[in-house]
């Protein structure tokens, strides 16, 4: 019969076989204490770096309930309110007036990414990149405006409009500069036809874009 060891570490091969993951790390927990872990496949698959136990990953959307948790816990230590406008603690901050509340339900109605397929190609924008948004933002919001002005008042019509704009939602092979990028979207944001857009558009967000919006 196997040993609890032995199963363990089968759950984790046919994990990782299954999800056809370069690596697995996995571990059990008892009394606070680590009763057992193991790690398999390779940390860098192009230098051939065994996995470990100690191999850090990167976490992605979870730190979002780290970050969750620690506002409720400053809200119940009652240094901040979840009505409270962002621009209360982060002075400086663009979209200041929107509330905690809204942030952390995801009604923000703010652009969830920078531009382009950045969990795709795992190329973030630096810093100085970024910043070379605001043209793009103020086109986008004042889209929005007109979408509102026109009956459209759903929470995702930001992003919608952020899809119907974004070139590189549409092209398979290697993506262009940023640059590029940031300078086809302003083009499409400002000749971007409010006039043809529908309230039934919006399940259609990501499809591509019409050469008249």
């Amino acid at each position: 019969m196997p040993t609890p060891d032995e199963r363990f570490a089968r759950l984790v091969g046919e994990a990782q076989r299954d999800s056809r993951l370069p690596s697995l790390t996995a571990a059990v927990f008892r009394d606070g204490e680590v009763a057992w872990s193991q790690a398999i496949g390779l940390a860098d698959v192009e230098v051939g770096t065994e996995a470990s136990v100690d191999t850090q990953y990167a976490v992605a959307s979870i730190t979002k309930t780290f970050t969750a948790i620690s506002v409720m816990q400053l809200r119940d230590e009652g240094k901040l309110d979840l009505d409270d406008p962002l621009e209360r603690h982060l002075p400086d901050v663009p979209h200041g007036s929107l509330s905690l509340g809204r942030m952390l339900a995801h009604a923000s109605g703010l652009q969830r990414e920078p531009p382009g397929e950045v969990w795709e190609t795992l190329v973030f924008p630096e810093a100085e990149e970024l910043l070379a948004r605001p043209v793009l933002e103020e086109k986008v919001a004042a889209v929005v405006k007109k979408l509102k002005e026109h009956g459209l008042v759903s929470p995702y019509l930001r992003s919608f409009v952020v899809a119907r704009i974004n070139p590189l939602r549409w092209i398979k092979d290697e993506p262009p500069p940023l640059e590029d990028v940031l300078k086809t979207m302003r083009e499409r944001a400002a000749k971007f036809n409010v006039e043809k857009i529908k309230p039934q558009d919006l399940a259609g967000a990501a499809g591509p874009p019409d050469e008249e919006a």
